[in-house]
């Protein structure tokens, strides 16, 4: 295990439970409102794993492990980065914030054990940003995270979000435009910048089988 993640499971001990670790890894470093951010984004994901019938346990999973990288105040992010030997594009280079994705995927395979071929650290990966061509588990995980909203008010895509999810759970899909809902979430978080949200393609639909 890499130095820097090996000093965070100093004097922490596991259960070997995510619902019980994740929770407690971020509390034991003083990040308490993350650790109940992840909770709320768990029962969204448990929500919509039911109502897609989609892997429940995979969902629960990754909503608990999406942001454990909160332990990394931002302004190290690039540090740390570069230190795992991430790749680091221009874009999160300028936004650091952005790299705090890629740094829970590494943190949930080297410290909590998760292995990709489930899919799990995938979705974690792209979990702010998403991806062209998401699997279901990366689009749940994305509209997961942007449902259970942490800031102030009340996020300004939740209505439509909402409304396509009760559609598309109607026709047996899973449909959410993608850029519509990072552009309504730059408006209050200016991590989104517009190079980002140039990766995300304007209509992104899932069909569930």
């Amino acid at each position: 295990m890499h130095p820097v993640l090996k000093s965070l499971i100093s004097g922490f001990s596991f259960s070997g439970n995510l619902r019980e670790d994740v929770p407690a890894f971020l509390i034991f470093h003083a990040c308490p409102k993350t650790a109940a951010h992840s909770r709320s984004v768990v029962e969204k994901a448990r929500q919509l794993a039911a109502r897609f019938e989609l892997d429940a346990a995979r969902a629960e999973a990754a909503a608990w492990l999406h942001d454990i990288s909160a332990v990394f105040p931002n302004d190290k992010r690039l540090e740390i980065s570069e230190q795992l030997g991430l790749e680091i594009l221009p874009q999160e280079a300028q936004v650091p914030l952005l790299l705090h994705q890629k740094i829970s995927a590494v943190m949930a395979e080297k410290i909590f054990g998760i292995h990709n071929t489930t899919g799990i650290l995938d979705a974690i990966r792209c979990h702010t940003t998403l991806k062209s061509n998401p699997t279901t588990l990366e689009m749940l995980v994305f509209a997961s995270d942007k449902l259970a909203w942490d800031q102030k008010g009340v996020p300004p895509y939740q209505a439509e979000m909402q409304a396509a999810l009760a559609t598309s759970a109607g026709s047996g899909g899973m449909g959410v435009s993608a850029l519509s809902v990072a552009q309504r979430q730059s408006q209050g978080d200016p991590s989104l910048d517009a190079g980002v949200l140039s990766r995300v393609e304007s209509q992104i639909r899932i069909r569930v089988k």
